[in-house]
């Protein structure tokens, strides 16, 4: 596993703005960003997580194109929109909701990885101790009543990010894995070299990302965008965090 360059943030960056402006011109015409939209990609992500944990245990080989990043990311986005296409068509047709066909077209990719990921884990009480401190700091965030951390969309970015940086803190501190990203790796080298600094380092980020949304949803008419970013933001925690927290409990 190696260490991503500046060159790599920038091509994802590239990517992933072209790829947002894309949905936010052309998908979102269509349909809503909505309960029901949120419904349907859930299982991409899982799939997503899925494929690139399994490319990591050699059960696929590594490619860029689809199955490490970018790539991964990509083939969801791409499954995931022919899902929908395959679903508006069969909306005009029998009145089927459009999101239940790629609803289900998710779910069958995220079984099928999922059960031969399952295969490999080798310590399964390995994937107790991330989760458990990631939902002790939603925990106290939802009990103190600070607003708006308190909202539940807000607790699950909380949740999501806390879980990659606790994740991070315990493959690296315990179990020998190594951090890819370069900001990560340049706190923890320099301050002592643990990667516990990833916990508070990454909730001082995320409350601030989530104080810039409401703000920013407080001063424009953009609701779409809005969404776009909560759900962006989502997944950006909860993928390398799900990863993170399965990958020391697989036998790689």
């Amino acid at each position: 596993m190696g260490v991503y360059s500046v060159t790599d943030y920038i091509i994802y960056l590239l990517i992933l703005i072209i790829v947002l402006d894309l949905m936010r011109r052309f998908l979102f015409s269509y349909i809503k960003l909505d309960r029901k939209f949120i419904i349907l990609i859930s299982p991409y992500m899982f799939f997503g997580i899925f494929v690139r944990l399994l490319a990591d245990v050699g059960f696929f080989e590594r490619s860029q194109i689809w199955n490490i990043t970018p790539g991964v990311y990509l083939l969801c986005v791409a499954v995931g929109l022919m899902g929908i296409l395959l679903g508006l068509l069969l909306e005009k047709t029998t009145g089927l909701g459009y999101w239940i066909p790629p609803f289900l077209l998710g779910l069958a990719g995220a079984l099928y990885t999922g059960f031969h990921l399952f295969t490999y884990i080798a310590f399964p009480e390995r994937l107790v101790y991330p989760p458990l401190m990631a939902v002790a700091v939603a925990l106290f965030f939802k009990v103190s009543g600070i607003n708006p951390f308190n909202k539940p969309d807000n607790l699950m970015l909380i949740f999501a990010h806390m879980l990659d940086a606790s994740s991070t803190f315990i493959a690296y501190d315990f179990y020998g894995f190594q951090e890819e990203h370069l900001l990560p790796r340049f706190l923890i080298q320099s301050l002592g070299g643990s990667a516990f600094v990833m916990i508070p380092a990454k909730l001082v980020i995320v409350l601030l990302v989530i104080y810039a949304l409401e703000k920013y949803n407080t001063e424009e008419e953009d609701e779409i965008l809005y969404r776009m970013l909560k759900v962006l933001v989502f997944i950006l925690g909860i993928g390398p965090g799900t990863r993170n927290t399965m990958l020391p409990a697989l036998s790689l």
